[in-house]
């Protein structure tokens, strides 16, 4: 029962992120639609790794199934041992594989309209305090 409680809580804290994450992306579509938004997620990059090293299929560590379940505490180590040699290594990743949200209209080559062509970048998952100070040193 615990464990049934633990994911659920789990589970609804996705929800609730994802939910957040949505109406942002919404919010700022409607009312600022020049401006390109991306979602950068940190936990893609490490589920893409661990299944190309693992031969599992990566969809099914996207989701809540029971794949992931069946590897979650191997993957979580494996994520930290890689962090403690690297701890922005998912967050470099994630901010190259960033998937644009909108399609906002290209910009003229007006040069003083170029210039205000703008990306907001939401990071839907970052827990870990070396992901923060990751985002806060190098943007």
């Amino acid at each position: 029962m615990l464990f049934l409680s633990l994911s659920l809580h789990f589970l609804i804290k996705i929800l609730i992120l994802d939910y957040i994450t949505n109406q942002l992306v919404n919010l700022i579509n409607k009312h600022f639609p020049s401006i390109i938004i991306s979602i950068c997620t940190l936990s893609e990059p490490l589920k893409k790794e661990y299944a190309k090293i693992n031969n599992l299929n990566f969809n099914d560590l996207m989701t809540d199934g029971k794949a992931k379940e069946l590897v979650r505490k191997e993957m979580i180590e494996f994520g930290e041992k890689l962090r403690k040699e690297d701890f922005g290594i998912f967050c470099r990743k994630a901010f190259i594989e960033r998937k644009i949200q909108n399609s906002p209209p290209l910009p003229t080559t007006n040069p003083s309209t170029t210039n205000k062509f703008k990306e907001i970048i939401l990071i839907s998952d970052c827990r870990r305090p070396t992901d923060f100070e990751f985002f806060k040193n190098n943007f």
